[in-house]
């Protein structure tokens, strides 16, 4: 794994040198050639390695993964080629170092509820048959639409009705967190049927949304249920990345396709880390919000005219909505110390996740309901963002329900 990783590492330098820094230098993406401070950057980099396990022996352990993947590789790698702030790294790291320490702490102990399975799953049917209705009483079968390549045409619309209002939270709740654990569950109980309804309800949440992702999420599944119940290793994910940069790489420089490397490096990576420094940036100079536009809003005002994923986009200039994970916004709450704050309330999630697992559910199937939920809170959104709008608590809930005894 630490090979691996290593090896990721060293294919970002590379595209960030000869890609993302020649093509996509007018946004922001500067190379500054220092043999210090390249060395500095691998070494943090390395450091932070070392802890990620080469198995999933317990859920957090993907996450871990990553966090080292998704944040530390394309932040290390950009401190290392250019003139990014040491606090941006460090404050970064030290939230990436306070995630296991947590993960790693003593096992939480939770009951386990006697009818707590069957009112579980029927919850998460209430669920799925309510965001249907409110799709219908909103008028979302009038735009319903299963051609992928018109699903932009639908999206605006979707949005003004299925996905608006309180209940707006309530469909993507439904084809996140409940019809993925009714379809899961299905797979493990293999009960054939639930799982051919979950997935024609997945499909038709597609239809009504116009969210390409909710197709995705059945295919994870399968992933998930077909390659944990045989294997362990962790290795595949960072050797599946290696193959992607493989073959963006030859797009590149053989056929002259810019697209794979610009959506599946300089997006899926150093755009990310390039927002985490943009957040330090903007709210280091200007003031740090402290939840006055999230849990503290009854508290303090919001000192500024615009969200904060428009403002940050305003200020790298690309006028774009820039959401950012936990590490980014941590900072922009309360600095260095919002950062350690939202580091161990995550830290504290990934725990109670790891404590389902002391339960006759497989790895496999806790990972499915809740990867898509947490890899937000990751990746895109605030701690409290994440833990309400994305689904992690109601994901926590419905698999605390769901728990029983090992072998049971």
């Amino acid at each position: 794994m630490f090979l691996a990783l290593l090896a990721i590492r060293f294919a970002l330098d590379i595209f960030y040198i000869l890609v993302v820094s020649d093509v996509f230098g007018y946004m922001g993406f500067n190379l500054v050639v220092s043999p210090a401070r390249y060395a500095e950057g691998l070494l943090v980099f390395m450091a932070s390695a070392a802890y990620v396990d080469g198995s999933t022996r317990r859920p957090s352990d993907l996450f871990i993964l990553m966090i080292a993947l998704a944040v530390l590789a394309p932040l290390t790698s950009m401190f290392s080629l250019s003139d990014i702030p040491r606090l941006v790294l460090y404050g970064t790291a030290s939230g990436a170092l306070m995630v296991y320490a947590v993960t790693r702490g003593p096992t939480i102990s939770l009951p386990y509820l006697q009818y707590g399975r069957a009112i579980g799953i029927a919850l998460c049917i209430a669920f799925v048959g309510a965001a249907f209705a409110w799709s219908i009483a909103t008028g979302g079968l009038g735009n319903f639409n299963l051609d992928l390549t018109r699903v932009y045409e639908f999206r605006e619309e979707s949005t003004e009705t299925v996905r608006s209002g309180l209940f707006g939270y309530l469909t993507p709740w439904a084809y996140k967190v409940s019809n993925v654990i009714l379809f899961a569950y299905a797979l493990h109980r293999r009960r054939w049927i639930l799982a051919a309804a979950a997935l024609f309800a997945q499909v038709v949440f597609f239809g009504l949304t116009a969210a390409k992702a909710t197709l995705f999420y059945p295919v994870l599944i399968f992933f998930l249920y077909f390659y944990l119940r045989r294997s362990s290793s962790q290795v595949v994910v960072p050797a599946m990345l290696l193959l992607v940069f493989a073959v963006a790489w030859i797009a590149f420089y053989q056929f002259d396709f810019l697209l794979p490397s610009s959506m599946f490096v300089r997006r899926v990576f150093f755009v990310g880390a390039a927002n985490i420094t943009a957040y330090y940036e903007f709210f280091g100079t200007n003031g740090f919000v402290f939840w006055s536009n999230s849990v503290l809003s009854f508290i303090s005002s919001y000192p500024y005219d615009s969200s904060p994923a428009d403002l940050i986009g305003q200020y790298r200039g690309t006028d774009s909505h820039a959401n950012n994970s936990f590490f980014g916004t941590g900072y922009m709450h309360a600095g260095v110390v919002g950062v350690w704050v939202y580091s161990l309330f995550v830290g504290f999630t990934l725990k109670l996740i790891d404590s389902m697992a002391h339960s006759d559910l497989p790895i496999w199937l806790i990972l499915s309901v809740v990867l898509i939920p947490v890899r937000s809170m990751i990746g895109t959104a605030d701690f409290f963002t994440g833990l309400l709008t994305h689904g992690v608590l109601l994901a926590l809930l419905l698999l605390f329900l769901l728990r029983r005894p090992p072998n049971a």
